[in-house]
Protein backbone atom coordinates (compact mmCIF):
# COMPACT_ATOMS: atom_id res chain seq x y z
CA UNK A 1 0.00 0.00 0.00
CA UNK A 2 2.71 2.32 1.20
CA UNK A 3 4.77 1.77 -2.28
CA UNK A 4 1.36 2.47 -4.16
CA UNK A 5 0.80 5.30 -2.30
CA UNK A 6 4.65 6.88 -2.88
CA UNK A 7 4.17 5.45 -6.68
CA UNK A 8 1.07 7.68 -7.33
CA UNK A 9 3.15 10.65 -5.49
CA UNK A 10 6.20 10.74 -7.33
CA UNK A 11 4.25 10.23 -10.64
CA UNK A 12 2.12 13.36 -9.53
CA UNK A 13 5.35 15.36 -9.46
CA UNK A 14 6.49 13.99 -12.55
CA UNK A 15 3.17 15.45 -13.83
CA UNK A 16 3.28 18.59 -12.52
CA UNK A 17 7.09 19.50 -13.15
CA UNK A 18 6.11 18.25 -16.76
CA UNK A 19 3.35 20.70 -16.62
CA UNK A 20 4.95 23.53 -15.53
CA UNK A 21 8.21 23.11 -17.88
CA UNK A 22 6.05 22.99 -21.14
CA UNK A 23 2.74 25.20 -20.24
CA UNK A 24 2.93 26.90 -16.51
CA UNK A 25 6.19 28.36 -16.78
CA UNK A 26 4.79 30.93 -19.60
CA UNK A 27 2.33 32.19 -17.00
CA UNK A 28 5.49 32.50 -14.01
CA UNK A 29 6.64 36.47 -14.33
CA UNK A 30 9.46 35.95 -12.21
CA UNK A 31 12.67 36.93 -13.81
CA UNK A 32 14.95 34.37 -12.03
CA UNK A 33 18.24 31.75 -14.19
CA UNK A 34 16.01 28.66 -13.64
CA UNK A 35 12.71 30.39 -14.75
CA UNK A 36 14.23 31.73 -17.83
CA UNK A 37 16.37 28.62 -18.95
CA UNK A 38 13.32 26.84 -18.58
CA UNK A 39 11.24 29.16 -20.84
CA UNK A 40 14.20 29.12 -23.16
CA UNK A 41 14.50 25.51 -24.01
CA UNK A 42 11.13 25.43 -24.22
CA UNK A 43 10.87 28.11 -27.08
CA UNK A 44 13.99 26.42 -28.71
CA UNK A 45 12.30 22.92 -29.04
CA UNK A 46 9.14 24.02 -29.62
CA UNK A 47 10.59 26.78 -32.74
CA UNK A 48 12.91 24.09 -33.72
CA UNK A 49 10.00 21.37 -34.42
CA UNK A 50 7.69 24.38 -35.86
CA UNK A 51 9.89 25.79 -38.12
CA UNK A 52 11.43 22.14 -39.38
CA UNK A 53 14.94 23.29 -38.93
CA UNK A 54 15.69 19.65 -40.27
CA UNK A 55 14.69 19.86 -43.14
CA UNK A 56 16.12 23.36 -44.20
CA UNK A 57 19.22 22.06 -42.70
CA UNK A 58 19.03 18.92 -45.56
CA UNK A 59 17.96 22.26 -47.73
CA UNK A 60 21.30 23.62 -46.87
CA UNK A 61 23.49 20.95 -47.27
CA UNK A 62 22.72 20.26 -50.88
CA UNK A 63 22.92 24.35 -51.63
CA UNK A 64 26.49 24.46 -49.85
CA UNK A 65 27.36 21.45 -52.00
CA UNK A 66 26.58 23.01 -55.32
CA UNK A 67 28.42 25.95 -53.96
CA UNK A 68 31.39 24.22 -51.98
CA UNK A 69 33.56 24.65 -54.93
CA UNK A 70 33.08 27.70 -56.65
CA UNK A 71 33.59 29.71 -52.47
CA UNK A 72 36.75 27.87 -52.40
CA UNK A 73 37.75 29.02 -55.69
CA UNK A 74 37.46 32.34 -54.67
CA UNK A 75 39.11 31.66 -51.76
CA UNK A 76 42.11 30.20 -53.30
CA UNK A 77 41.72 33.19 -55.79
CA UNK A 78 42.31 35.74 -53.41
CA UNK A 79 44.89 33.97 -51.78
CA UNK A 80 46.92 33.66 -54.82
CA UNK A 81 46.40 37.25 -55.24
CA UNK A 82 48.52 37.76 -51.69
CA UNK A 83 51.06 34.86 -52.40
CA UNK A 84 49.14 32.51 -49.36
CA UNK A 85 47.34 29.34 -50.97
CA UNK A 86 49.70 27.30 -49.57
CA UNK A 87 48.81 29.06 -46.13
CA UNK A 88 45.10 28.91 -46.88
CA UNK A 89 45.19 25.35 -47.34
CA UNK A 90 47.09 24.29 -44.14
CA UNK A 91 44.69 26.49 -42.24
CA UNK A 92 41.93 24.45 -44.07
CA UNK A 93 43.11 21.18 -43.06
CA UNK A 94 44.19 21.97 -39.72
CA UNK A 95 40.28 23.63 -38.96
CA UNK A 96 38.81 20.98 -40.69
CA UNK A 97 40.90 17.87 -39.96
CA UNK A 98 37.77 15.35 -40.10
CA UNK A 99 37.01 16.83 -43.46
CA UNK A 100 41.27 16.04 -45.25
CA UNK A 101 39.63 13.64 -47.94
CA UNK A 102 37.08 16.09 -49.27
CA UNK A 103 39.12 18.99 -48.88
CA UNK A 104 42.14 17.26 -51.30
CA UNK A 105 39.05 16.14 -53.86
CA UNK A 106 37.73 19.87 -53.78
CA UNK A 107 41.66 21.25 -54.10
CA UNK A 108 41.84 19.27 -57.36
CA UNK A 109 38.77 20.18 -58.36
CA UNK A 110 39.41 23.73 -58.05
CA UNK A 111 42.61 24.21 -59.47
CA UNK A 112 40.69 23.09 -62.57
CA UNK A 113 37.97 25.24 -62.12
CA UNK A 114 40.42 28.33 -61.86
CA UNK A 115 42.37 27.35 -64.88
CA UNK A 116 39.10 26.66 -66.95
CA UNK A 117 37.50 29.92 -65.43
CA UNK A 118 40.65 31.87 -66.61
CA UNK A 119 40.66 31.47 -70.17
CA UNK A 120 38.61 33.14 -73.18
CA UNK A 121 35.10 33.43 -72.70
CA UNK A 122 35.05 31.00 -69.53
CA UNK A 123 36.64 33.60 -67.47
CA UNK A 124 33.22 35.99 -67.57
CA UNK A 125 31.24 33.08 -67.06
CA UNK A 126 33.11 31.60 -64.49
CA UNK A 127 32.82 34.74 -62.02
CA UNK A 128 29.27 35.43 -63.23
CA UNK A 129 28.52 31.39 -62.19
CA UNK A 130 30.72 32.05 -59.23
CA UNK A 131 29.10 34.89 -57.66
CA UNK A 132 25.71 34.00 -58.69
CA UNK A 133 26.19 30.14 -57.31
CA UNK A 134 27.27 32.21 -53.47
CA UNK A 135 24.77 34.94 -53.42
CA UNK A 136 22.10 32.32 -54.21
CA UNK A 137 23.43 30.04 -50.79
CA UNK A 138 23.80 33.42 -49.04
CA UNK A 139 20.24 34.50 -49.64
CA UNK A 140 19.17 30.98 -48.76
CA UNK A 141 20.68 31.12 -45.64
CA UNK A 142 19.20 34.92 -44.46
CA UNK A 143 15.95 33.90 -45.86
CA UNK A 144 15.84 30.99 -43.13
CA UNK A 145 17.57 32.82 -40.37
CA UNK A 146 14.87 35.14 -40.96
CA UNK A 147 11.99 32.56 -40.51
CA UNK A 148 13.12 31.33 -37.70
CA UNK A 149 13.43 35.15 -35.93
CA UNK A 150 9.69 35.48 -37.93
CA UNK A 151 10.82 38.38 -39.64
CA UNK A 152 8.89 38.29 -43.53
CA UNK A 153 11.13 40.89 -45.27
CA UNK A 154 14.52 40.76 -45.72
CA UNK A 155 17.78 43.18 -46.65
CA UNK A 156 17.12 45.69 -49.49
CA UNK A 157 18.54 44.15 -52.58
CA UNK A 158 21.49 47.11 -52.24
CA UNK A 159 22.00 45.97 -48.90
CA UNK A 160 22.37 42.51 -50.00
CA UNK A 161 24.97 43.68 -52.58
CA UNK A 162 27.30 45.13 -50.36
CA UNK A 163 27.12 43.53 -47.08
CA UNK A 164 27.63 39.99 -49.44
CA UNK A 165 30.65 41.47 -51.05
CA UNK A 166 32.52 42.55 -48.12
CA UNK A 167 31.66 39.31 -46.37
CA UNK A 168 33.08 37.54 -49.58
CA UNK A 169 36.02 39.14 -49.29
CA UNK A 170 36.97 40.20 -46.24
CA UNK A 171 36.55 36.43 -44.92
CA UNK A 172 39.02 34.88 -46.84
CA UNK A 173 41.46 38.00 -45.39
CA UNK A 174 40.57 36.69 -41.95
CA UNK A 175 41.78 33.30 -42.47
CA UNK A 176 44.92 34.57 -43.62
CA UNK A 177 45.40 36.57 -40.98
CA UNK A 178 44.51 34.22 -38.77
CA UNK A 179 46.80 31.92 -40.14
CA UNK A 180 49.99 34.35 -39.79
CA UNK A 181 49.42 35.31 -36.47
CA UNK A 182 49.45 31.50 -35.46
CA UNK A 183 52.84 31.34 -37.63
CA UNK A 184 53.90 33.96 -36.02
CA UNK A 185 53.10 32.99 -32.49
CA UNK A 186 54.49 29.49 -32.97
CA UNK A 187 57.49 31.43 -34.03
CA UNK A 188 58.01 33.57 -30.88
CA UNK A 189 56.88 30.91 -28.52
CA UNK A 190 60.06 28.57 -29.27
CA UNK A 191 62.42 31.59 -28.19
CA UNK A 192 60.33 32.80 -25.09
CA UNK A 193 60.07 31.85 -21.42
CA UNK A 194 56.26 31.91 -22.22
CA UNK A 195 56.40 29.14 -24.68
CA UNK A 196 53.65 26.77 -22.38
CA UNK A 197 51.58 29.70 -22.41
CA UNK A 198 51.80 29.98 -26.21
CA UNK A 199 51.54 26.62 -26.87
CA UNK A 200 48.33 27.09 -24.85
CA UNK A 201 46.86 30.17 -26.41
CA UNK A 202 47.62 28.57 -29.71
CA UNK A 203 45.78 24.69 -28.92
CA UNK A 204 42.88 27.36 -27.88
CA UNK A 205 42.84 30.00 -30.68
CA UNK A 206 40.85 27.70 -33.21
CA UNK A 207 38.21 27.04 -30.37
CA UNK A 208 38.33 31.06 -29.89
CA UNK A 209 37.82 31.82 -33.81
CA UNK A 210 35.26 29.05 -33.89
CA UNK A 211 32.83 30.59 -31.36
CA UNK A 212 33.38 34.71 -32.50
CA UNK A 213 32.06 33.07 -36.13
CA UNK A 214 29.09 31.50 -34.92
CA UNK A 215 28.78 34.57 -33.26
CA UNK A 216 29.08 36.85 -35.96
CA UNK A 217 27.04 34.58 -37.96
CA UNK A 218 24.04 34.73 -35.70
CA UNK A 219 24.16 38.55 -34.92
CA UNK A 220 25.15 39.80 -38.70
CA UNK A 221 22.73 37.54 -40.81
CA UNK A 222 19.17 38.03 -39.43
CA UNK A 223 18.02 41.13 -40.60
CA UNK A 224 16.16 42.57 -37.18
CA UNK A 225 18.29 43.44 -33.88
CA UNK A 226 20.01 40.58 -32.51
CA UNK A 227 22.11 41.51 -28.80
CA UNK A 228 25.23 40.14 -29.07
CA UNK A 229 25.14 38.79 -25.56
CA UNK A 230 22.88 36.43 -26.59
CA UNK A 231 24.04 35.87 -29.80
CA UNK A 232 27.78 35.10 -28.09
CA UNK A 233 26.40 32.61 -25.97
CA UNK A 234 25.09 30.80 -28.70
CA UNK A 235 28.21 30.92 -30.55
CA UNK A 236 29.83 29.47 -27.90
CA UNK A 237 27.45 26.59 -27.23
CA UNK A 238 27.46 26.09 -30.93
CA UNK A 239 31.19 26.70 -31.98
CA UNK A 240 32.04 23.58 -28.66
CA UNK A 241 29.29 21.26 -30.48
CA UNK A 242 30.91 21.69 -34.05
CA UNK A 243 34.36 21.02 -32.18
CA UNK A 244 32.77 17.73 -30.60
CA UNK A 245 31.26 16.80 -33.77
CA UNK A 246 35.27 17.31 -35.65
CA UNK A 247 36.51 15.66 -32.83
CA UNK A 248 33.60 12.61 -33.35
CA UNK A 249 34.53 12.27 -37.01
CA UNK A 250 38.06 12.28 -36.67
CA UNK A 251 37.83 9.33 -33.95
CA UNK A 252 35.51 7.57 -35.53
CA UNK A 253 37.15 7.49 -38.96
CA UNK A 254 38.76 3.78 -38.02
CA UNK A 255 35.18 2.77 -38.18
CA UNK A 256 34.21 4.07 -41.59
CA UNK A 257 35.95 0.47 -43.20
CA UNK A 258 32.51 -0.78 -44.32
CA UNK A 259 31.91 2.14 -46.22
CA UNK A 260 35.51 1.96 -47.92
CA UNK A 261 34.31 -1.22 -49.21
CA UNK A 262 31.62 0.10 -50.21
CA UNK A 263 32.57 3.31 -52.10
CA UNK A 264 36.27 3.25 -52.69
CA UNK A 265 38.18 6.45 -53.17
CA UNK A 266 34.38 8.20 -52.88
CA UNK A 267 33.85 7.13 -49.49
CA UNK A 268 34.35 10.35 -48.24
CA UNK A 269 31.15 11.26 -49.90
CA UNK A 270 28.59 9.82 -48.01
CA UNK A 271 30.90 11.04 -44.59
CA UNK A 272 31.16 14.70 -45.70
CA UNK A 273 27.55 14.88 -46.43
CA UNK A 274 26.34 13.67 -43.15
CA UNK A 275 28.97 15.92 -41.28
CA UNK A 276 27.81 19.07 -43.47
CA UNK A 277 24.09 18.04 -42.26
CA UNK A 278 25.16 17.95 -38.93
CA UNK A 279 26.87 21.59 -39.10
CA UNK A 280 23.99 23.12 -40.44
CA UNK A 281 21.85 21.66 -37.69
CA UNK A 282 24.02 23.12 -35.47
CA UNK A 283 23.92 26.24 -37.15
CA UNK A 284 20.46 26.68 -37.10
CA UNK A 285 20.21 25.46 -33.49
CA UNK A 286 22.23 28.36 -32.42
CA UNK A 287 20.13 30.69 -34.25
CA UNK A 288 16.87 29.24 -32.53
CA UNK A 289 18.39 29.47 -29.55
CA UNK A 290 19.65 32.89 -29.85
CA UNK A 291 15.68 34.13 -30.58
CA UNK A 292 14.51 31.63 -27.85
CA UNK A 293 16.63 33.65 -25.32
CA UNK A 294 16.17 37.07 -26.64
CA UNK A 295 12.26 37.03 -26.85
CA UNK A 296 11.05 34.83 -24.09
CA UNK A 297 9.65 37.67 -22.74
CA UNK A 298 7.49 37.98 -25.75
CA UNK A 299 5.58 34.63 -25.27
CA UNK A 300 4.48 34.81 -21.52
CA UNK A 301 1.06 33.88 -20.90
CA UNK A 302 0.82 32.32 -24.82
CA UNK A 303 -1.85 29.49 -23.87
CA UNK A 304 -3.83 31.66 -22.46
CA UNK A 305 -3.64 34.62 -25.25
CA UNK A 306 -4.56 32.13 -27.87
CA UNK A 307 -8.09 31.59 -25.96
CA UNK A 308 -8.20 35.65 -25.01
CA UNK A 309 -11.69 36.54 -24.94
CA UNK A 310 -13.41 39.32 -27.25
CA UNK A 311 -14.28 41.87 -24.58
CA UNK A 312 -10.24 41.56 -23.21
CA UNK A 313 -8.53 42.14 -26.36
CA UNK A 314 -10.82 45.26 -27.14
CA UNK A 315 -9.73 46.81 -23.54
CA UNK A 316 -6.35 46.30 -24.72
CA UNK A 317 -6.80 47.50 -27.87
CA UNK A 318 -8.37 50.62 -26.92
CA UNK A 319 -5.43 51.21 -24.08
CA UNK A 320 -2.77 50.79 -26.97
CA UNK A 321 -4.78 53.26 -29.74
CA UNK A 322 -5.53 55.95 -26.59
CA UNK A 323 -1.57 55.66 -25.78
CA UNK A 324 -0.49 56.22 -29.94
CA UNK A 325 -3.21 58.59 -30.22
CA UNK A 326 -1.67 60.83 -27.20
CA UNK A 327 2.31 60.55 -28.48
CA UNK A 328 0.76 62.07 -31.92
CA UNK A 329 -1.28 64.55 -30.61
CA UNK A 330 1.68 65.70 -28.18
CA UNK A 331 4.11 65.56 -31.41
CA UNK A 332 6.35 63.00 -29.40
CA UNK A 333 8.01 60.14 -31.40
CA UNK A 334 5.69 57.56 -32.37
CA UNK A 335 5.81 53.92 -30.06
CA UNK A 336 6.97 50.72 -31.50
CA UNK A 337 5.84 47.36 -30.89
CA UNK A 338 9.07 46.99 -28.09
CA UNK A 339 8.59 50.67 -26.46
CA UNK A 340 4.62 49.63 -25.99
CA UNK A 341 5.53 46.05 -24.45
CA UNK A 342 7.84 47.54 -22.08
CA UNK A 343 5.56 50.08 -21.49
CA UNK A 344 2.13 48.37 -21.10
CA UNK A 345 3.62 45.14 -19.75
CA UNK A 346 1.91 43.47 -22.74
CA UNK A 347 3.65 40.79 -24.57
CA UNK A 348 4.57 41.56 -27.67
CA UNK A 349 3.14 38.83 -29.88
CA UNK A 350 -0.25 39.55 -28.76
CA UNK A 351 0.52 43.93 -28.97
CA UNK A 352 1.73 42.90 -32.89
CA UNK A 353 -1.52 40.90 -33.36
CA UNK A 354 -3.70 43.84 -32.57
CA UNK A 355 -1.38 46.91 -33.48
CA UNK A 356 -1.43 44.60 -37.19
CA UNK A 357 -5.22 44.48 -37.31
CA UNK A 358 -5.66 48.31 -36.13
CA UNK A 359 -3.25 48.89 -39.44
CA UNK A 360 -5.12 46.80 -41.73
CA UNK A 361 -8.53 48.60 -40.59
CA UNK A 362 -6.54 52.42 -41.15
CA UNK A 363 -6.86 53.07 -37.88
CA UNK A 364 -3.30 52.88 -37.62
CA UNK A 365 -0.46 53.62 -40.11
CA UNK A 366 2.93 52.40 -39.83
CA UNK A 367 5.77 54.95 -40.17
CA UNK A 368 9.54 54.42 -41.76
CA UNK A 369 11.95 55.00 -39.14
CA UNK A 370 15.62 56.19 -39.69
CA UNK A 371 17.53 54.03 -37.37
CA UNK A 372 15.07 50.90 -38.31
CA UNK A 373 16.50 47.39 -38.74
CA UNK A 374 14.04 45.39 -37.63
CA UNK A 375 10.10 44.65 -37.95
CA UNK A 376 9.95 45.34 -34.38
CA UNK A 377 11.37 48.97 -34.80
CA UNK A 378 8.42 49.82 -36.69
CA UNK A 379 6.69 52.81 -35.35
CA UNK A 380 2.91 53.95 -35.83
CA UNK A 381 0.60 57.09 -35.81
CA UNK A 382 -3.14 58.00 -36.13
CA UNK A 383 -4.21 57.14 -40.06
CA UNK A 384 -7.66 58.72 -39.11
CA UNK A 385 -8.26 62.58 -37.70
CA UNK A 386 -8.16 62.01 -33.76
CA UNK A 387 -10.96 64.44 -33.15
CA UNK A 388 -13.08 62.43 -34.94
CA UNK A 389 -11.75 58.61 -33.64
CA UNK A 390 -14.08 57.98 -30.83
CA UNK A 391 -14.45 54.60 -29.34
CA UNK A 392 -17.87 53.71 -31.21
CA UNK A 393 -16.19 54.16 -34.59
CA UNK A 394 -12.88 52.35 -33.25
CA UNK A 395 -15.53 49.42 -32.61
CA UNK A 396 -17.79 49.88 -35.52
CA UNK A 397 -14.31 49.56 -37.85
CA UNK A 398 -13.22 46.36 -36.05
CA UNK A 399 -16.01 44.68 -36.47
CA UNK A 400 -16.50 45.30 -39.71
CA UNK A 401 -13.02 44.63 -40.72
CA UNK A 402 -12.85 41.52 -43.30
CA UNK A 403 -14.97 39.73 -45.75
CA UNK A 404 -18.73 39.76 -44.89
CA UNK A 405 -21.85 39.69 -46.27
CA UNK A 406 -20.64 36.96 -48.67
CA UNK A 407 -23.30 34.06 -47.99
CA UNK A 408 -26.33 35.05 -50.13
CA UNK A 409 -28.61 32.36 -49.13
CA UNK A 410 -28.28 32.88 -45.40
CA UNK A 411 -28.17 36.52 -45.76
CA UNK A 412 -31.60 36.49 -47.06
CA UNK A 413 -32.94 33.92 -44.60
CA UNK A 414 -32.01 35.51 -42.06
CA UNK A 415 -32.76 39.42 -43.10
CA UNK A 416 -34.97 40.33 -40.47
CA UNK A 417 -32.96 39.15 -37.24
CA UNK A 418 -29.91 40.17 -38.95
CA UNK A 419 -31.28 43.76 -38.89
CA UNK A 420 -32.36 43.37 -35.58
CA UNK A 421 -28.90 42.42 -34.11
CA UNK A 422 -27.38 45.11 -35.57
CA UNK A 423 -29.64 48.12 -34.18
CA UNK A 424 -28.99 46.09 -30.85
CA UNK A 425 -25.46 46.89 -31.51
CA UNK A 426 -26.00 50.40 -32.42
CA UNK A 427 -28.37 51.29 -29.36
CA UNK A 428 -25.42 49.63 -27.25
CA UNK A 429 -22.59 51.55 -28.74
CA UNK A 430 -24.72 55.12 -29.27
CA UNK A 431 -23.39 56.53 -25.86
CA UNK A 432 -19.42 55.71 -27.18
CA UNK A 433 -20.13 57.50 -30.35
CA UNK A 434 -18.82 60.78 -29.30
CA UNK A 435 -16.90 59.45 -26.47
CA UNK A 436 -13.34 60.38 -28.47
CA UNK A 437 -9.77 58.31 -27.92
CA UNK A 438 -7.62 61.24 -27.45
CA UNK A 439 -9.66 61.99 -23.93
CA UNK A 440 -9.67 59.34 -22.12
Amino acid sequence: MNIKRTYQRIRTIIFKQFYYCTVGVWNDTRRTYPVDFIKTINLFITSFLDKNLQQKASSLTFNTLLAIVPALALLFAIARGFGFQKLIESELFKYLPAQKDALEKGIIFVESYLEQSSQGIFLGIGIVFLLWTLISLTLNVEDIFNHIWSVKQGRPYYRKITDYTAMFLIFPILIICEGGLSIFMATISSDTIFSPLMMWILDILPIILTWLIFAATFYLIPYTKVRFKYALISGILSGTAFHILQWLFVAGQIYVSKYNAIYGSFAFVPLFLIWLHFTWLITLGGVGLTFSAQNIFSFNYKSKIANISNKYKLNITIVLTNLIVKRFENQEKAYSYTELANLTLVPIQLIKNIIDRLIRTKILVAIDSENECSIMDKRFQPAFDINKLSIGILIEKLNSNGNCQFLNNFDCNYNELINEIENINDIAHEHLKDKLIKDL
